[in-house]
């Protein structure tokens, strides 16, 4: 019997055939998939990246196709990206706790290589075109995107928005809030009344540090939902495009 086909080779085959216009993105080795929607107005406002949590397709009806196909509508291009998978083994289940913590800080950091490349080739794709970048991300890679972004090589889009952001240990989600505190980058941090168990923790945490910290350009909010982890969809284009307006965009 052969084993299961590979879950982001699945979502990607998927996006050829049902999606068509797709863009292969060449990161080390590895292909990866792209959709890109050009602004439908004549006021072009920028680019806004969208990169979804690991084990998602790139078109999840969670919030990120939504917004994939209702931001060109208000002045935005979109350039969205089929993530990598979750790595395998994380978080550890080693013995020990030494050994997990060990195990869990080379896995991480392997994939956040592989991640930030993935990010900057995104960041190069638009580099050229008008306006500014926004970046929304979800879940795990949302948390650690902001590690790789405030890194001092990392070319940084001007504004971020994290939905349901959250990590798989405590030490990674005290790390995130850490990073989002000291991060000079505008960000809005949405989260659900239903979501993942992990996400309400680990935004309280962020809230936390930010306000420990004086972050003046960090704001949070919680949305309401009836579905657990779906975004309402006019609440979501509405706390994204007030945030904006609210930083002069």
């Amino acid at each position: 019997i052969k084993p299961p086909a590979d879950l982001q080779q699945q979502f990607q085959n998927d996006l050829k055939h049902y999606v068509g216009k797709t863009e292969a993105l060449l990161i080390g080795l590895d292909e990866v998939i792209t959709l890109f929607q050009s602004s439908k107005t004549a006021n072009n406002k920028g680019v806004i990246l969208l990169i979804p949590d690991w084990q998602q397709p790139a078109i999840n009806p969670r919030s990120i196709n939504f917004l994939r196909k209702t931001m060109p509508e208000h002045g935005w291009a979109t350039f969205t990206v089929q993530p990598f998978n979750k790595p395998k083994n994380y978080p550890s289940i080693a013995l020990k706790a030494i050994e997990q913590q060990e195990e869990d800080e080379k896995t991480i950091t392997d994939y956040k290589l592989k991640l930030g490349q993935l990010y900057q080739a995104m960041m190069e794709k638009v580099a050229n075109m008008p306006g500014i970048f926004i970046l929304i991300s979800e879940g795990n890679n949302a948390g650690l995107l902001v590690d790789i972004i405030n890194q001092e090589t990392s070319k940084k889009p001007h504004a971020m928005v994290m939905l349901s952001a959250y990590q798989l240990t405590d030490a990674a989600n005290i790390n995130l809030a850490k990073n989002v505190a000291m991060s000079e980058m505008p960000m809005l941090d949405l989260l659900l009344k239903r979501d993942h168990l992990n996400v309400q923790a680990s935004a309280k945490l962020r809230k936390t540090q930010s306000d420990k910290e004086l972050k003046v350009v960090y704001r949070q909010k919680e949305i309401a939902n009836f579905t657990p982890s779906y975004y309402p969809e006019d609440d979501l284009l509405k706390a994204i495009q007030g945030w904006l307006k609210t930083i002069g965009w």
